[in-house]
């Protein structure tokens, strides 16, 4: 059985058999891929075809979401925005850290990694973006769990359109 992806010709896919590495490089960056068990792959004009009997089922399709979201964060790159909501919530970036005052006694820093952007869209508004979906979800979700909504009042982080409804207390269900 055999799995082909698609690129477009602004990905430059490269295979080194020896290391069993693949190499894409694209507009926005490269990318590096380890694989644990050998595989064959053969590169074409706009398309990549890989051996898939030699990879175990388990593997085949996260090996193909994997490759697939290289090559489109290679391309057009990941967004994901941030609401801060919260009275005295605040955010400041310093460097590439990111510091945070969220009601607690104490600042939260969070070092931003290398791959990822952060913009201050308005107060209380962030924006991050990166070509790496994985490191970019992993963040968003570190930063997330920093101060998660409260489902009483509402006020936390959250993902932008995120929608949630809002218990009621105790003196509201007379």
């Amino acid at each position: 059985m055999q799995n082909l992806f698609f690129f477009q010709s602004a990905i430059q896919p490269y295979y080194n058999e020896k290391h069993k590495v693949l190499i894409i490089k694209g507009l926005l960056g490269t990318f590096y891929l380890n694989f644990k068990e050998p595989i064959n792959l053969k590169i074409g004009q706009e398309n990549l075809t890989v051996d898939s009997a030699l990879i175990q089922k388990s593997y085949r399709n996260t090996y193909f979401q994997i490759v697939n979201n290289f090559c489109l964060g290679l391309i057009k790159g990941f967004k994901r925005y941030l609401v801060i909501k919260g009275l005295g919530y605040r955010t400041r970036k310093r460097k590439n850290w990111i510091l945070f005052k969220l009601g607690y006694s104490h600042l939260i820093r969070y070092r931003i990694p290398t791959l990822i952007r952060l913009k201050r869209i308005k107060k209380g508004k962030l924006k991050l973006i990166s070509v790496n979906w994985q490191l970019l979800k992993q963040t968003v979700n570190m930063i997330r769990s920093f101060k998660k909504p409260d489902v009483y009042k509402g006020k936390g982080i959250r993902y932008k359109g995120e929608n949630f409804k809002l218990k009621l207390g105790k003196r509201s269900k007379k």
